[in-house]
């Protein structure tokens, strides 16, 4: 009774079966232990290079080092924090590494490393929780809602993808932000800016929805990246180093402005335009002098960032997840409409997926997909044909794309739409709050028991 109550506590899954949990707990166990990406071989192998380049004093030429390893042609793309986080994780593989031989690249090593995205992924669930108590919504479920979205489980138990990390400094950063605690605020960004670049976005809402001081803009602007020139610094003086290291953001720009619409006499990046419109609008909107209020504005104008960057940068599958948890937030800014947004959410869920499997089918449920944990004994093809991908292509799912994208606009459309009415309103004493039913559980977790079943199938048949 304890532990359950414990369980209760965490999640507060108040509407959900102790069946259902069991169910998903256990599907979560099977694609941890069976699905994995080629990404995280790769980040692993560096995080042993940058060890092996503190050990023998060439810390400062670690992008060198890893250029040099032949392990990726581009070398080591991002900037180093995420690379830091992975070799403090990865020291035990190193030690074994040098005793014992083991490879980075067996299966125990690499379930080490992907149990580190299942730890960052739980501490996102904690810091969503705090988020939603802090903004007196309805936080029945919120982690269970999170766990559950595609869009946040795909890329980290499907795809190995870390970029769970830098998001759950940025959730922090938001937190502290709602807070009224601006160390924390910056100094929560500043370490998600030495990760990857995606910090940007949502720093430069919070900042502008909160300070309208252009001096105090540009001072915080300036202390929140320090860490991340400081790092720049120390790289800049070997030329392999700032080569290898720019290239994640010399290829990830052009995507953000890919997007454009004719105007006049030239045209416009349709990402620029939103985010600018989002931003001005934050830097327009005035304070209501009420924690939780100020708090679920500031999400509702989080949730329109990311969703401009999921609708109007043609993004990477894995991508998808900084936009999970403001949208399992805002989905209970209506008390009244909790399970129609629930809805809404899962067709957002499903189209986006479903788009990401299309244009990226060696990523999610790909031919390897099975190739480096517990089930490589499994038939290894060497083509596409047995990917989930080519389903889709066989179904001529190109023919409905469009329809599908526009049925994903509209969802986030109408979920943003919802909640700004709820902001509006105001939170409505002595209402029920509405419960998410039963169904959309059993909904949400049977779309991950037919995914492993399908990509099982895939390899055998």
């Amino acid at each position: 009774m304890k532990e359950k109550t414990r369980i209760k506590k965490f999640t507060l899954m108040k509407d959900i079966s102790p069946l259902d949990e069991i169910l998903f707990a256990v599907v979560v166990l099977f694609m941890f232990f069976t699905m994995f990406y080629a990404d995280l071989t790769v980040t692993a192998q560096y995080s042993l290079t940058l060890i092996d380049s503190l050990f023998d004093g060439k810390f400062a030429s670690f992008y060198q080092n890893a250029m040099a390893s032949g392990i990726a042609p581009e070398g080591a793309v991002y900037d180093i924090g995420i690379y830091l986080v992975f070799a403090v994780w990865g020291f035990p593989v190193w030690v074994l590494r040098m005793l014992f031989g083991v490879s980075v690249l067996s299966a125990g090593s690499l379930l080490w490393y992907k149990f580190l995205l299942i730890l960052f992924a739980v501490g996102n669930g904690i810091v969503v929780e705090k988020i939603a108590k802090e903004l007196k919504i309805a936080a029945e479920s919120r982690s269970m809602f999170l766990f559950t979205s595609l869009l946040f489980n795909f890329p980290i138990l499907v795809a190995a993808q870390y970029d769970v990390v830098p998001l759950f400094f940025i959730l922090l950063g938001t937190l502290q932000s709602i807070r009224k605690n601006r160390k924390g605020f910056l100094l929560y960004f500043s370490l998600a800016f030495t990760m990857k670049p995606f910090a940007l976005l949502p720093f430069l809402i919070i900042l502008l929805l909160e300070e309208k001081n252009i001096v105090g803009i540009v001072v915080n602007g300036i202390i929140s990246v320090i860490p991340l020139g400081v790092c720049k610094l120390i790289y800049m003086v070997n030329p392999v180093n700032i080569d290898s290291n720019n290239s994640f953001l010399a290829d990830m720009f052009p995507k953000l402005v890919e997007v454009q619409m004719n105007v006049g006499n030239g045209s416009v990046s349709v990402f620029a335009l939103f985010l600018l419109i989002v931003c001005a609008s934050a830097y327009c909107f005035k304070p209501r002098q009420d924690t939780a209020e100020d708090g679920r504005w500031l999400i509702w104008f989080l949730y329109l960032g990311w969703c401009g960057f999921c609708m109007f940068v043609p993004i990477y599958p894995y991508w998808i997840i900084y936009l999970a948890p403001f949208l399992a937030l805002v989905n209970a800014y209506d008390e009244t409409r909790t399970n129609f947004m629930g809805f809404l959410d899962l067709a957002a869920n499903v189209g986006v997926i479903l788009i990401m499997i299309y244009r990226y089918s060696w990523v999610y449920g790909g031919e390897n997909t099975f190739r480096y944990l517990i089930l490589k004994f499994l038939p290894q093809v060497a083509d596409q044909s047995h990917s989930v991908g080519s389903i889709l292509f066989k179904l001529h799912f190109d023919m409905f794309e469009t329809v599908i994208f526009a049925v994903v606009f509209a969802a986030f459309g109408v979920i943003g739409y919802i909640a700004y009415g709820g902001l509006r309103r105001g939170r409505i004493e002595n209402v029920p709050v509405q419960k998410i039913h039963n169904c959309q559980w059993k909904i949400r977790i049977g779309m991950l028991y037919g995914w492993s079943l399908l990509c099982i199938l895939l390899v055998l048949v």
